[in-house]
């Protein structure tokens, strides 16, 4: 399989950082991608640096926190990978986790991951985990940002909340926690809008509305 091609290849002389592949970068964000734990196990023993960023800035933890492997995650933070890096959109692990991955939300916190970290664009894992309303117990995600020190009012460059980007599915779930948790309900985006003029469902408006939400319109 895959590991016994990388260990062939390693043998013939290849870099285990090489990072020539345009798309997919170093063997180890290769292994990552393909899930294959035996291979960046082997990888990782033969020197494959857990920090060397390949395409794009990302670090193997940035390009593995997208995917479902905790074990690899898990294995990548034993070996010394920072919690804190950064790619060159300013995308730190906790972002990529906090669209839906619970338990690695939970590891790279407790790893000293900050929570209120932003990317280029002025977004917190915050908005990231706000913005991803289909994922079934989400909520959790967000909550556990919230209650871990996460800015619940923090603006990103375009003046959006995390209430803003929560309201735009059909899931009151995280608008509600929200609120909860102090959201301002009437901030006002750059364009002077309000979460209740981004929100899509007629669901959404009304509990906003119940909430003391208008328009800024």
């Amino acid at each position: 399989g895959l590991t016994w091609l990388v260990k062939d290849l390693i043998a013939k002389g290849v870099s285990v950082n090489n990072a020539e592949d345009d798309f997919l970068g170093q063997p180890l964000h290769w292994a990552i991608s393909s899930n294959n734990i035996k291979t960046v196990q082997f990888l990782l023993s033969k020197g494959a640096g857990v920090n060397t960023k390949g395409q794009m800035g990302k670090t193997a933890l940035i390009s593995a926190a997208r995917y479902d492997n905790f074990n690899i995650q898990k294995l990548l933070i034993q070996k010394g990978a920072k919690v804190n890096a950064k790619d060159d959109y300013g995308t730190t692990p906790l972002h990529n986790a906090a669209r839906g991955n619970l338990r690695l939300c939970k590891l790279l916190i407790q790893k000293g991951a900050d929570v209120n970290a932003k990317d280029k664009e002025g977004r917190t894992p915050l908005h990231e985990a706000a913005s991803n309303t289909t994922k079934k117990g989400q909520w959790k995600v967000v909550e556990l940002l919230i209650n871990k020190g996460a800015n619940v009012n923090a603006k990103d460059k375009e003046g959006m909340t995390s209430l803003h980007k929560s309201v735009r599915g059909l899931n009151i779930e995280i608008p509600k926690l929200l609120i909860k948790k102090g959201a301002k309900i009437n901030t006002k985006n750059k364009k002077g809008e309000t979460p209740l003029d981004l929100a899509f469902f007629d669901k959404t408006k009304e509990f906003l509305k119940k909430q003391g939400a208008k328009s800024g319109k």
